[in-house]
């Protein structure tokens, strides 16, 4: 289950950050989409890769 603790942190299941390639600790970019109840988690590679300007 997907949470928020006491302190304001997301904390998101093991299999879900093991899958995007995320660590304990890693800071993250969400981005909701309220029309379609979802959030989307960017791990810091794929900032990497958008930041660097090399998606098409």
């Amino acid at each position: 289950m997907t949470m928020i603790t006491k302190d304001g942190h997301l904390r998101l299941p093991a299999p879900i950050r093991h899958r995007i390639g995320l660590r304990t600790g890693d800071r993250v970019l969400l981005a909701a989409k309220v029309d379609q109840q979802t959030l989307t988690v960017y791990p810091p590679a794929v900032l990497d890769v958008l930041l660097a300007g090399d998606l098409p």
